[in-house]
C-alpha cells in the first residue's frame, strides 16, 4: 500500500530544505586565526598583502619564491656562483637543524643577507653562534607600540601581536633597528648583525608582516625590509608552520640531545663489537684418530682359525698370495690367480735382487712355491719350509739376522 503525502506537506518540506541550504551557504565563515605566513594566504596571519606589495614594487623582477631548504638551495647558489643575494624568512619558528644552521651561517659569511622574522629558533645553532637570545613578550592581547630608529612615529598594534624581544645581543657586531616597551623599558625587536661579508637582519615579531597588521602599519614593514639591498631576493615558502618538511633521520636524531647521545653511543658500541667481537673465535679442533690397521689382527684371526682346523693348505695359499702381492705393482700384467712362466722369470730376477741369490735358484724356489699352492694338502713341516723359502726370496732372512 503506497502512502501519499498531501501536497502541502511536500511544499513545506521543500521550502524548509531550501531555507536550510541558503542559511548554511550564506552563513558567516569563522575566521581562521592560525599562523600561516605563506604568500598566497589571505587569512589574517597570511602574507598575501606583503608579497603583493613587494612584487608590485619589484621593477627588475628580482624577487622569486623558493620552496626548498637552505641546504638544497645552497647547491643551486653554488652552481650559479651567486654569493650575494637576499633571502626572506617570515615564520613563527625558524627551526633550522644542525646542518641547515651551518649552511645559513656559511652563506651569510660569504656575503648573503638573510632577513629572518621569527618568534623563536627551535633546535637551531644560529642564536648561539650569532650571540643573541629571544625572550617571549608580555604584551600579548594588549595594544603595543613599536619604534623604528629612523622614524619618529610610534606604530601601534592591536591585541594579537604575540612575539618575542631580543634580550641579549653583541653590541659590537649588532645594530638595533626597532624597539618596543615591555616591563617599562625599551627592548629591541629588530637588529642587524654583521657576520663575515654578509648580514643577518633579525625581527622577533613576525606577525607585523601579516595581512591583519599590514593594513595600518605597512610603513614599518617596509622600513624593516628596506635594510635589504637591491639584488636577487628569495621569498622562503619552506620554513612555514603548515609545511610538512621531509627531514632525514639524522636531522630528527640531532634535534634532541639525549636522542642523539643515545644513538651515537649505540653506534660506537656496534663499531667496537664489529672490530673486536666479529673476529673468528678460537674453538677446540677435534682430534681425528687414524684408522686402526685391522688387517694384521684379521690375518692373525684367520691364521688361528686355519691352524685350529688343521687347514695347512689354506694357510699356505694365503702365504703364497701375500708373496706375489709384493710384485703386483712392478708386474702390472701379472695375473693374481695363475702366474705365467715369463712372470716367474721376472719375479725370480726381482727376488735375486732382494735376496742376493742367483736367478736360477730363485726360479726353482718359485716353482716349489707354485707346486705347494696347487697341492690339495700339506703337512706342518712343508708349511714351515714354505714360509722359510719365501722369507729367503724376499731377503728378510738377512734383515732378521742383522737385527
Amino acid at each position: 500500500m503506497k502512502i501519499r503525502l498531501p501536497k502541502a506537506y511536500i511544499l513545506i518540506i521543500t521550502v524548509l530544505s531550501l531555507l536550510f541550504f541558503i542559511t548554511v551557504f550564506f552563513a558567516p565563515v569563522e575566521q581562521d586565526w592560525s599562523d600561516d605566513f605563506t604568500y598566497s594566504q589571505k587569512k589574517p596571519y597570511g602574507c598575501f598583502a606583503l608579497y603583493k606589495l613587494l612584487t608590485d614594487n619589484d621593477l627588475n623582477n628580482r624577487l622569486s619564491v623558493i620552496s626548498k631548504s637552505v641546504f638544497d638551495h645552497d647547491k643551486e647558489i653554488f652552481a650559479n656562483k651567486n654569493k650575494e643575494y637576499n633571502r626572506i624568512f617570515i615564520t613563527a619558528n625558524a627551526n633550522f637543524d644542525q646542518y641547515e644552521s651551518e649552511t645559513v651561517l656559511a652563506e651569510i659569511y660569504k656575503g648573503a643577507t638573510f632577513f629572518i622574522a621569527a618568534d623563536y629558533f627551535t633546535s637551531s645553532k644560529i642564536p648561539d653562534r650569532m650571540g643573541f637570545e629571544l625572550t617571549q613578550l608580555l604584551f600579548y592581547n594588549r595594544t603595543i607600540e613599536i619604534y623604528h630608529n629612523n622614524d619618529d612615529s610610534a606604530y601601534k598594534f592591536k591585541k594579537g601581536i604575540k612575539g618575542s624581544y631580543i634580550s641579549k645581543y653583541n653590541p659590537n657586531t649588532s645594530t638595533v633597528i626597532a624597539t618596543t616597551i615591555d616591563t617599562e623599558q625599551k627592548e629591541p625587536v629588530a637588529i642587524s648583525i654583521k657576520y663575515g661579508k654578509g648580514e643577518l637582519i633579525l625581527c622577533s615579531t613576525p606577525r607585523i608582516f601579516t595581512n591583519y597588521h599590514l593594513k595600518e602599519n605597512y610603513r614599518l614593514a617596509f622600513l624593516l625590509l628596506g635594510r635589504l639591498s637591491v639584488k636577487t631576493t628569495y621569498w622562503d615558502e619552506y620554513y612555514k608552520p603548515g609545511n610538512v618538511r621531509q627531514e632525514n633521520i639524522l636531522s630528527f636524531i640531532d634535534s634532541d640531545t639525549m636522542l642523539s647521545f643515545s644513538f651515537y653511543g649505540i653506534l660506537v658500541i656496534v663499531i667496537i663489537f664489529a672490530l673486536f667481537g666479529a673476529k673468528r673465535r678460537e674453538r677446540a679442533i677435534p682430534v681425528i684418530l687414524p684408522l686402526k690397521n685391522s688387517s694384521l689382527s684379521f690375518a692373525k684371526s684367520m691364521a688361528a682359525l686355519y691352524l685350529t682346523q688343521g687347514s695347512n693348505i689354506q694357510i699356505a695359499r694365503k702365504i703364497v698370495q701375500n708373496f706375489y702381492s709384493h710384485f703386483y705393482s712392478q708386474l702390472p700384467y701379472a695375473d693374481t690367480n695363475s702366474i705365467k712362466k715369463h712372470d716367474r722369470q721376472n719375479i725370480s730376477a726381482l727376488c735375486s735382487q732382494l735376496s742376493g741369490m742367483s736367478t736360477e735358484s730363485c726360479y726353482k724356489k718359485i716353482c716349489f712355491i707354485d707346486s705347494i699352492e696347487k697341492s690339495k694338502n700339506i703337512n706342518s713341516k712343508e708349511l714351515i719350509f714354505l714360509y722359510k723359502t719365501i722369507i729367503k726370496l724376499l731377503g728378510k732372512e738377512k734383515k732378521s739376522a742383522g737385527k
